[in-house]
């Protein structure tokens, strides 16, 4: 009984490092892939000047369509994008459209100006841009379908403004290249909200993103995509095989109690906003402001990562169709602490350099240049003292005037070798 009573506690102590072993390696694999995501996502925008449709988060893995974006089929049940309702609606392979937290001038029924503009007025328009929420299209994306789920196996859904997706109609209004310029463009059209804790009055507040490039500064709900892992409860989640286990409650979460929104903390979390299928999403909140909870109540809240921003700046470099030079993506202009080059090398400080080639070398100041071959070995004086090139010529001096010459000798130990161009001595060690 003794070995028994031993045996078991051996066997509980082991069975309680595993689950902790086990929890913290869901963690740490879907914190993993939420960098792999965005790097991904940056590899598209890039590339496409825009951001994939979501895929069908209820196809099962080998299906034809399985983690191929498209934004088409529930888009076709509505009417046409130009008299598009807010609502929501989802297709056959639970692909939505619901509003997005604002309008932007992209918006086909935005009015600019101040002529007629129907039922609404200048500088609106009749309704909010769509928003299409579906899960991860790793097939678009270039990824493993491994690595769009979390480490829970769920997979992650994934909300992106219409109007910057690849499938929109009108290319003109897609993002542009080069990524920096394409992600200020993205912003301004992003239509998705982004919420974080405010601890110190205990309240979820809207954030603003801060890569807006136009319009009034500090604008919230213009971020162009969500990307979410719903944590060890996979609340609203997909899970690997396509199924939903765990539907959200689509209550209201609970706002705190120092907002002046403040609802009635009715809901079992606040991870409902995550799932109750509308634009906003609340991010973590890291740091000092952290909102995870893990106890049960209005505050309960476990979802792993809420992505609103994407890596910028990744694979700038592609091989040339022969495969033997490296390019830069962005055009032809690099700059080196500059943000701004004005030329396709642009290094705003020194350069240390044991060889080097060119064929001029220019005075960027005056455009005054001299051509490489004049500091090639050839260049001589025939037995004179060259004193500098001008005119491409060297400038030579046969002969030098002792007259004012003061006395000198070289260091101890060393010995005189000539004289230099203004009457000096030059010596050297033996």
């Amino acid at each position: 009984m003794v070995a028994v009573t031993i045996f078991g506690l051996v066997a509980v102590g082991g069975a309680v490092e595993y689950s902790q072993y086990v929890k913290s390696k869901a963690i740490n694999d879907t914190k993993m892939r939420e960098k792999l995501i965005s790097d991904a996502f940056s590899r598209y925008l890039f590339n496409f000047g825009a951001l994939p449709c979501p895929a069908s988060p209820s196809l099962a893995p080998g299906s034809p369509n399985a983690g191929v974006g498209d934004c088409g089929t529930v888009m076709a049940q509505n009417p046409s994008y130009t008299q598009w309702q807010p609502n929501i609606s989802c297709d056959a392979n639970h692909i939505c459209v619901v509003p997005g937290a604002r309008f932007t001038a992209n918006n086909p029924t935005y009015c600019p100006g101040p002529a007629a503009c129907g039922n609404q007025g200048p500088n609106s328009a009749a309704y909010n841009d769509p928003v299409i929420i579906g899960t991860l299209p790793y097939v678009d994306l270039g990824i493993a379908l491994n690595d769009s789920v979390d480490g829970w196996n769920n997979r992650m859904t994934y909300a992106v403004s219409y109007y910057l997706t690849s499938d929109w109609v009108n290319p003109a209004l897609q993002c542009t290249t080069p990524v920096p310029t394409a992600h200020a463009f993205c912003s301004d059209f992003g239509v998705i909200g982004q919420e974080n804790y405010n601890a110190s009055v205990d309240a979820i507040l809207p954030t603003p993103n801060p890569n807006l490039s136009i319009g009034p500064p500090g604008v919230p709900n213009s971020y162009m995509l969500a990307v979410v892992s719903h944590g060890p409860d996979g609340k609203g989640a997909w899970n690997y095989n396509g199924l939903r286990p765990v539907p959200c409650d689509l209550t209201p979460i609970d706002m705190g109690s120092g907002s002046s929104l403040m609802r009635q903390p009715s809901s079992t979390g606040r991870d409902n906003e995550n799932c109750n299928d509308d634009a906003i999403f609340l991010a973590n909140g890291d740091g000092p402001q952290n909102l995870t909870s893990l106890s049960s109540g209005p505050y309960f809240y476990d979802d792993a990562f809420v992505l609103t921003d994407i890596t910028i700046g990744v694979d700038m470099w592609k091989l040339n169709q022969q495969g033997n030079q490296m390019q830069n993506k962005s055009g032809g202009y690099i700059g080196i602490n500059t943000s701004a080059p004005a030329a396709p090398l642009d290094v705003q400080g020194s350069i240390q350099a044991n060889n080097y080639q060119s064929d001029t070398y220019c005075d960027i100041s005056t455009g005054n240049c001299f051509q490489q071959a004049l500091l090639s070995p050839g260049l001589t004086c025939n037995n004179g003292l060259m004193t500098g090139v001008a005119s491409s010529m060297p400038m030579c001096q046969t002969s030098i005037s002792v007259s004012g010459l003061e006395p000198a000798s070289c260091p101890s130990g060393q010995y005189m070798t000539g004289i230099d161009k203004k009457g000096g001595v030059t010596c050297a060690a033996p």
